[in-house]
């Protein structure tokens, strides 16, 4: 079929099929590949003497037509998944027995097992030394040096920038307000941490006072709350009126770090004095405690959202925010400027770092930066996409059928590429299939 329509040799058709049903198979579990298997070589469960294989191979048999418009859509989406992104589309329940499901069920959850419990063996690492050198205080020693203190909080804080620099330009260009609040949120941990890390001792400031010391518990509650509102499902009108505030809300969190920095700095109360003399130790347990909820929370409905569209970013997201649930926790328990000290600060580098790298490597599989944190949008965000898509795809397989010369259909090619922000790879494989 797909010779009989492009003109391509037969072996360069075997070729660009192969490559895009090897793609499909590697993501899709074994029964179901082994069903894929027999559909396109004619084997056992198709009901039919030839697979779909053999339209490839054999230029002069008809080309099987689909039988109705439902199943062209899913051809197309299912296309579109192996060029775009295939984490980005909701899995589909397969037609196994009650029995082979169960069976392929039993099966992943042994394979699972080992990862989730070597994940959760690294989320308890921090909490268990910690833990030990508050048990061992002749161990947990201090270790008081400002600039290595700058130079980590600052590190923190640029990585943060970017993220939420990257996450706003998604949620700008399709008005997602989840992946919005994300962006707040990491502006707000880029803001709190960039006060602490400029307050610190004798770099700015003239000591440790209660601006330095609660920046970044302060920044923690409030990305933990922005966190926690990412992580629902709002509506398309709310969506959009969350997004048109993002000005007005930029501009008050810069407006609160600045403040804060300059009271800090210049030793004006109420930021000026001591803990100790503030007396605000007690509020620290309450806060903590609702802190660290809405971390777990936007962990656990991150995590759904994983398994819904299971990405390397929707992982990192899940990680990052279980991490930082335990910093909330060690900053409390913590002595300043001690062993014990520094590991929460070691663990948020590490909780926002993981986020940085996990896009990197989407980037890196992709070749999209416009759509990097696409696998975590809104529903109706994907939604908006995939019918974008399917329309671009139909576009493009029309311009196939119905053009003379191979032009048109590579400039149709070429659209869709510059559309979706393809890969020149990506691009180049609907060129030469045109």
């Amino acid at each position: 079929m797909i010779t009989e329509k492009t003109g391509l040799p037969t072996d360069k058709a075997e070729e660009v099929v192969g490559m895009v049903i090897g793609f499909v198979k590697d993501k899709l579990p074994g029964p179901i590949a082994s069903q894929l298997d027999g559909l396109l070589n004619g084997g056992a469960g198709t009901g039919e003497g030839g697979g779909l294989m053999d339209n490839v191979k054999r230029p002069g048999r008809p080309a099987r037509r689909l039988k109705d418009r439902r199943s062209r859509e899913t051809a197309l989406a299912t296309a579109g998944a192996v060029l775009l992104d295939l984490d980005t589309f909701p899995r589909r329940k397969s037609n196994l027995t009650t029995v082979s499901r169960r069976r392929f069920l039993l099966a992943n959850r042994s394979i699972a097992w080992p990862g989730t419990v070597v994940w959760v063996l690294h989320m308890a690492l921090a909490p268990a030394f910690v833990s030990v050198l508050l048990a061992a205080p002749a161990v947990d020693a201090k270790w008081q040096h400002n600039p290595t203190h700058f130079w980590l909080v600052a590190i923190v804080a640029f990585a943060n920038l970017m993220l939420a620099t990257r996450i706003g330009r998604e949620a700008q260009a399709r008005n997602d307000a989840r992946l919005f609040l994300m962006s707040l949120s990491y502006s707000v941990s880029a803001a709190f941490f960039g006060v602490h890390a400029l307050a610190t001792p004798k770099l700015l400031a003239g000591g440790a006072n209660l601006g330095f010391s609660l920046a970044m518990p302060a920044g923690l509650f409030v990305a933990a709350i922005l966190a926690a509102l990412s992580s629902l499902e709002w509506s398309e009108s709310r969506s959009v009126s969350i997004v048109r505030s993002r000005t007005q809300l930029s501009i008050g969190v810069l407006a609160i770090a600045a403040a804060w920095l300059y009271l800090s700095v210049n030793d004006i109360a109420p930021l000026g004095v001591s803990l100790e003399e503030s007396g605000l130790s007690d509020f620290f347990l309450p806060l903590e405690v609702v802190g660290v909820a809405l971390f777990l929370v936007a962990a656990f409905r991150y995590y759904l959202v994983y398994r819904s569209r299971p990405s390397p970013v929707a992982m990192a997201l899940v990680t990052s925010l279980v991490l930082l649930a335990e910093v909330v926790v060690l900053v409390g328990l913590a002595r300043p400027w001690q062993l014990s000290w520094w590991t929460w600060h070691v663990v948020i580098l590490v909780s926002y770092g993981y986020v940085a790298y996990a896009s990197y490597v989407q980037f890196r599989r992709e070749g999209r930066p416009g759509a990097l944190f696409s696998s975590v949008a809104l529903a109706s965000t994907v939604e908006e996409i995939k019918s974008e898509f399917r329309s671009a795809l139909e576009q493009l397989v029309s311009a196939i059928a119905t053009t003379a010369s191979s032009a048109d259909a590579q400039l149709a090619a070429r659209g869709l590429g510059e559309q979706f922000g393809l890969s020149t790879g990506q691009t180049d494989i609907l060129e030469d299939a045109a």
